[in-house]
Order: structure tokens, then sequence, then C-alpha cells
């Protein structure tokens, strides 16, 4: 059976790097210390949290190495057909991108701090060369397919309207953090 993942613009984290856990690093270098006013980008939203593998880490081109299709982003319906755009390599070198930059924030800090830790080791999720159907797929048709599942995951964002005390929620009704 074929599986099919419709990927937009989400960055990943390594789940391990230079001998530690993504979860030290993250304490280690202050990152869950910031304030949420200086993550929050002009619009007012929060960045989408990266993908993290539980045990290893996770990219799409490892998941396209282990038999996944992907897509570009899903953008609707027409006359019965998923449709989706044609952006599946630059959301594979956005996560790589993001990957990259909090590596380079872990070998800073390591530098600044005067720590001995291990060397980068390549990581397989990350060096394995997409399979990428070729020409990319912009739509795709549920029965032709025999497609009869489909897990919708299009994350979450917080909804503070029930909150009504004054000075609690700034004007995009979003939660006041110092």
């Amino acid at each position: 059976r074929e599986t099919y993942l419709a990927a937009g613009h989400i960055g990943r984290l390594p789940r391990r790097y230079r001998g530690h856990d993504i979860a030290v690093w993250l304490v280690k270098t202050g990152l869950f210390d910031v304030p949420r006013k200086d993550f929050v980008d002009p619009s007012g939203r929060v960045a989408a949290r990266p993908m993290l593998g539980a045990l290893h880490t996770i990219s799409l081109q490892s998941l396209s190495a282990q038999g996944v299709v992907l897509l570009g982003r899903f953008v609707g319906v027409d006359s019965g057909r998923l449709v989706f755009t044609d952006d599946v390599l630059e959301n594979i070198r956005f996560g790589d991108e993001i990957s990259a930059q909090f590596k380079s924030r872990i070998d800073e800090f390591i530098r600044c701090n005067g720590l001995n830790a291990p060397a980068p080791v390549e990581d397989e999720a990350e060096a394995v060369a997409p399979r990428l159907p070729r020409p990319p797929i912009l739509s795709l048709d549920l029965v032709e397919r025999n497609i009869s599942a489909i897990v919708w995951c299009t994350g979450f964002e917080g909804d503070f309207s029930w909150i009504d005390i004054p000075g609690v929620l700034d004007e995009r009704r979003q939660p006041v953090h110092e």
C-alpha cells in the first residue's frame, strides 16, 4: 500500500547532535528561556513547532527513502481530485536550513563556553537523497489511486477567546508573556 505525504513549510531538528539529545541542547543553549515576544513573527504568529522524531531524526528525505511518496502542500480539491503545490524541494530545503541553523547555534555555544563535545557525525536521515516522483504529483484522484484513508495533521494553535481578563491578552488575542 502506498503512503502519500503532503508536506508544508515546516522546520525540523536533529534528534541527537554532538553527543546529546536535542532536548538537552534546547535547555543548555537557553532556547527554552527565550521570551515569547522574541520568537513571534511580525504577523503575530508563533512559528510552527519543528518536526522531531521520538528516537531518531525524521526528515522528509528519510521518509521518501522508506517509500513515502512526498507531495507539496495540500491546497484544495478540484473536480474530485486533491490538489498540491509544487514545493516539495523547497520544503525539504527549509527543513535542512532549520536543522543547520540550530546545529550552528549549538556549535557556537560549545565554542563560546569551551565545552568538550564530540565532533558532529553525519545523520543518516539528513544525508539520504530524497526520492521524488518525476514529474511531481500535483493532483491525486482518490478512487484512481485506491486511497481509502486520510490522516489529517495540520498542527494546532491556541484559541484564547474565552479569556476575558483585562491585560492578559494582547491586541492579537494572544497571552502576554514576559
